[in-house]
């Protein structure tokens, strides 16, 4: 897995060139936080949307009707 630090974005790296990784490492927490969060919650929402299709669209093939 590549993992990119702050500085690697096109955008963020003229701030790193300025005032240095740490400072930009700060700036950027919140952010990196907020993806993460984001990440972690479509992952529930979709298990969760999964689970319901998978227990209310079980067809037995085993009836009379299906044999």
């Amino acid at each position: 897995m590549f993992v990119m630090g702050v500085c690697d974005v096109p955008v963020i790296s003229s701030v790193c060139d300025a005032v240095g990784e740490g400072a930009a490492s700060l700036v950027a927490a919140p952010f990196d936080w907020l993806a993460q969060a984001m990440g972690a919650a479509a992952g529930w929402v979709f298990e969760a949307i999964w689970s319901v299709f998978d227990t209310t669209t079980l067809v037995d093939v085993t009836k009379p009707g299906y044999i």
